[in-house]
């Protein structure tokens, strides 16, 4: 039992005055009315909030989210889907203009742990957070898992998928 559950028609019972109870032709036309509450009730709250609840319980953090992939797609063994996350470790510093066509210099040495790139931001920009990597033998469709995908990820973070 949950704590939404509500007879709307025992509440319709229980709020009749007692002059109107003694016919149930009065009560049979106010559950007529209410009927399409019932059922709507019933149906968001034993079919979508079961749903939804199981959903709140994932997230697009990378080994939750890739189980909950693999299970919803039904991939029990290898090859299975896996995500590479692909933030940009690489701080870039732009001295030039975009117009001036530069190509990027390296500066430093192999010696040296952390590297300075000098280039134009679109050369290093990535236009996705993460990679969704498929099994191209795995027969659903692209749309369906995209979204999927994007019904699960972390809002603002964009992803591509590749098949492997």
């Amino acid at each position: 039992m949950s704590k939404y559950d509500i007879n709307f028609m025992k509440v319709i019972e229980y709020n009749t005055p007692p002059v109107k109870q003694s016919g149930t032709a009065f009560l049979a036309y106010l559950n007529c009315l209410i009927q399409p509450l019932q059922d709507k009730h019933d149906e968001i709250f034993y079919n979508y909030y079961p749903d939804l609840l199981q959903r709140l319980n994932y997230n697009s953090q990378t080994i939750v989210f890739e189980a909950v992939l693999n299970k919803i797609f039904g991939v029990t063994s290898a090859p299975f889907i896996y995500i590479n996350n692909t933030s940009n470790s690489i701080s870039p510093i732009f001295f030039p203009k975009e117009v001036e066509g530069y190509n990027g210099v390296y500066f430093g040495k192999e010696s040296e742990e952390e590297p300075i790139y000098f280039a134009k931001e679109s050369e290093i920009k990535q236009t996705y957070d993460f990679i969704v990597n498929v099994p191209i033998a795995y027969t659903a469709s692209d749309l369906q898992i995209r979204a999927t995908v994007k019904k699960y990820k972390v809002a603002g973070k964009k992803f591509t998928v590749i098949y492997y």
